[in-house]
């Protein structure tokens, strides 16, 4: 994603020091709301095209941005945590060896050409997860600190403590369990501590790998839309839309 002038990047950056950038799994696959056929560079599933953010400010006086949210989430084999500029370099090593691997999911990945594509991405990650707007974390393998992929909360609507979960990951991570991993951390955090009463994940319906993932996890099939949006090759394609709810297996206590 191109930066937004020098002016822009210094606020971005600035927040990612204020903070250090750490605010107080079988298949894999690559999961993108559809609208990821919008260009750019960024590393995870861009807005719909017209879609109204449902982060926008409330008639509440609920702040998300005092929201508690841990530095770190684990796993026996993996470290989620928030990006940091530092993590670029590894960023885009990943990005560079999985071309072939996400284009057919995600339009973004032929627009990040360089590591200050990352830098920048990294800088826009950290905005966003110290104002609540997006919850990004990278995937790390927590034995040797290797970048693996990415997860997030996109979209969060606070008050009614919803979220849509996307993620990716590198090539030669992929068929060993990392995504199932990855998500249900994710979702631990999303039904624990964030109180959510939805947790949607969208995904081609093509992407057999990325319905795995879910079904795995224990979302519940609701729907398929069909000729949802156009897919990288140009073709109109279906959007299989999944969610958890309080009510499902999933969240209820073992």
């Amino acid at each position: 994603m191109v930066a937004e002038g020098a002016e822009r990047n210094d606020v971005l950056l600035a927040l990612v020091d204020a903070s250090t950038v750490s605010a107080t799994a079988d298949e894999s696959s690559v999961f993108v709301a559809p609208a990821a056929a919008a260009a750019g560079s960024r590393v995870g599933p861009p807005a719909r095209p017209g879609h109204v953010s449902r982060t926008e400010p409330s008639v509440t006086t609920y702040h998300p941005t005092l929201n508690p949210l841990p530095d770190e989430l684990h796993s026996p084999r993996l470290l989620l945590r928030p990006y940091r500029l530092a993590d670029a370099d590894q960023i885009f090593v990943a990005v560079d060896e999985s071309r072939a691997h996400l284009r057919p999911w995600m339009a973004w990945v032929d627009g990040h050409t360089s590591v200050a594509d990352s830098r920048d991405w990294c800088a826009r990650c950290a905005a966003n997860w110290l104002l609540r707007a997006e919850l990004t974390v990278g995937v790390f393998a927590a034995a040797s600190g290797r970048h693996l992929g990415c997860v997030s909360l996109h979209d969060p609507d606070w008050d009614l403590r919803a979220f849509r979960i996307g993620y990716w990951l590198r090539a030669s991570a992929v068929g060993q369990g990392y995504a199932t991993e990855a998500v249900r951390l994710l979702v631990d955090l999303a039904v624990g501590p964030l109180a959510a009463r939805r947790v949607e994940l969208r995904c081609d319906a093509r992407n057999g790998s990325s319905r795995r993932v879910a079904e795995r996890v224990g979302f519940v099939l609701e729907g398929r839309l069909r000729n949802a949006f156009l897919a990288s090759d140009g073709q109109p394609a279906d959007e299989l839309i999944f969610a958890l709810i309080p009510d499902s297996a999933r969240f209820r206590p073992a």
